[in-house]
């Protein structure tokens, strides 16, 4: 079935102005869509997919993600709707890094909350029966009382999708390989590490005032490569509501996905591991371990 793929006239110039190979890229993939609206990686349960366009593939044309809906109920079964293009790599010269892809969820922040919880208890139901020590290294929920104190430290507001996910866990032990989140395993970090994470990166962006931003204050740390390294981590936005990551060399990449739509994304691949593109579920020794999709 050949499906209508729709390109809104400010994503074509938006390309166009990145490069003319850019522009045809885009074009390319839209007729790739058509035949296989399917073909990038899904984010969350809402119709929402991500194209990954390499830079060697079409003559100046940068790296570029490309994020599109698919189906209901954010399209027509038989319609395709682009909806953010960007640059991940220089064209030619350095030059400044393009302002991130906000893609907003199109529910409201109690529907986005609510699809929070229903997601993390999908996962936990999965840990306890599959990966019974990675379920074991979950802490129990925060008591609000210490939540309030975490507020009033960062000084930053805490979107609801947080609230809920700290109210039904408040991070991981510390114990080998017991990370639950796609694609490296990372773990949910306690408060204290969400704390420390926060300061550290405040003050390494007080020292460097007048660079590109290092860390914004709406910036809210949230996993880690584990639970006590966290040279590595994701954080959540919470001005857009948005994901991102960082690591010890100081880059930092949004991923144009909400926290609803990641643990919604962890939950399907989790129940559903053959249908899902990237790194795979397996178990060993009660403990869930993401790995390649041969399983290595």
């Amino acid at each position: 079935m050949t499906v209508t793929v729709h390109i809104p006239e400010t994503l074509r110039e938006e390309a166009a102005a990145i490069s003319a190979g850019a522009a045809y890229a885009l074009k390319t993939l839209a007729l790739q869509l058509a035949e296989n609206p399917r073909l990038g990686n899904r984010l969350g349960r809402l119709g929402l997919y991500q194209a990954v366009i390499d830079h060697e593939a079409f003559d100046d044309c940068p790296e570029l993600t490309i994020v599109y809906a698919y189906g209901p109920p954010l399209t027509a079964l038989d319609f395709v709707d682009i909806r953010a293009l960007e640059a991940r790599t220089p064209l030619h010269a350095p030059r400044p890094a393009p302002a991130p892809v906000h893609l907003a969820d199109p529910r409201t922040g109690e529907q986005a909350a609510g699809a929070v919880r229903a997601a993390f208890a999908d996962i936990t139901s999965w840990l306890t029966r599959n990966a019974p020590a990675t379920h074991h290294s979950l802490l129990p929920p925060v008591a609000d009382t210490h939540l309030d104190d975490l507020k009033a430290d960062l000084g930053v507001r805490i979107p609801a999708e947080l609230d809920v996910l700290w109210s039904q866990c408040s991070g991981q032990r510390d114990e080998p390989g017991t990370g639950f989140l796609p694609e490296h395993g990372w773990a949910l970090m306690p408060l204290n590490s969400v704390r420390e994470v926060y300061r550290r990166q405040m003050a390494w962006q007080a020292e460097h005032t007048g660079e590109a931003p290092l860390w914004k204050p709406s910036w809210v740390p949230f996993a880690s490569w584990t639970a006590t390294d966290t040279s590595y981590g994701l954080y959540l936005d919470a001005e857009t509501g948005e994901i991102g990551s960082w690591d010890k060399t100081a880059a930092r990449t949004p991923q144009a996905r909400t926290l609803a739509m990641f643990l919604e994304e962890t939950a399907d691949r989790l129940s559903r591991p053959t249908r899902s593109p990237g790194a795979q579920p397996r178990v060993e020794d009660g403990v869930l371990i993401w790995g390649d999709p041969l399983g290595t």
